[in-house]
């Protein structure tokens, strides 16, 4: 399972005394530590092994604050689900194509001045598949349902499979509908025009519609920031439960 998302980034700052920290307010973890890195000063710059483990269990309380998302990326076979992924979560564009079966990925997003835990889904768009993809749908909060802009069969099936096998397993789940491979619309012959876009998504009453280039990295960030708001948006409308049933 890749994960190209994650990153290890490592620190040369002392660990008994972590830049900026405050404890809240009747936090006892947080005072916990404020106590220990006063003591510590005065005995020893290395930190003990209790110092140690009160950093780590403030440091999942930090992670803990992060709102998890789950993100699944849906669409016809071919149309750059994967390389819209690795895109965006590695900063670089596969040359291979690698039919995918499952994968997910990781990455952490500040939108709107929150910060998100995102857990990208990625599946398999061929018909062989039509059993097992809805096994990843449960507790999606958005789905980003893509065709190419230069398969036009990829288009007319956004309205005559995907949005319904969306809507039958999670009714209550965002949808961004996002067009791919926008590079390409000056080369094609007759590519998937943006407006023809627009017009999809309110038939199918997406929250939002966008072109992107995971070739060029072209409108990749947008993808996902707008794919955590129409996630907060479904949330702030329909709680307590999104999504699913399993038929």
């Amino acid at each position: 399972m890749r994960n190209y998302g994650m990153r290890n980034k490592s620190s040369e700052q002392n660990i008994s005394q972590p830049a900026g920290f405050e404890p809240a307010r009747g936090d006892p973890i947080g005072l916990a530590v404020q106590r220990l890195n006063h003591s510590a000063k005065a005995a020893s710059p290395h930190p003990t092994l209790t110092q140690a483990l009160v950093l780590i269990m403030s440091g999942r309380q930090d992670t803990e604050s992060r709102r998890p998302l789950k993100i699944t990326v849906v669409g016809d076979g071919t149309v750059g689900k994967t390389c819209l992924l690795i895109s965006y979560t590695a900063n670089s564009f596969p040359t291979e194509h690698e039919p995918t079966v499952f994968d997910n990925y990781a990455k952490t997003l500040t939108v709107d001045g929150a910060e998100f835990s995102l857990t990208l889904w990625d599946t398999a768009g061929q018909e062989e598949y039509e059993k097992l993809r809805p096994l990843s749908y449960p507790k999606t909060d958005c789905f980003i349902l893509c065709y190419a802009v230069d398969n036009r069969s990829s288009f007319a099936n956004i309205e005559s499979k995907w949005i319904g096998e969306l809507r039958q397993h999670c009714p209550l789940a965002a949808v961004l509908l996002v067009g791919t491979k926008a590079d390409l619309i000056a080369q094609g012959s007759n590519p998937v025009t943006e407006q023809e876009g627009k017009k999809l998504k309110s038939k199918i009453k997406a929250k939002g519609f966008l072109h992107c280039s995971a070739k060029t990295g072209d409108n990749i960030d947008n993808v996902f920031i707008e794919s955590v708001r129409a996630a907060m948006n479904m949330k702030d409308k329909s709680k307590p439960s999104r999504c699913c049933s399993m038929l």
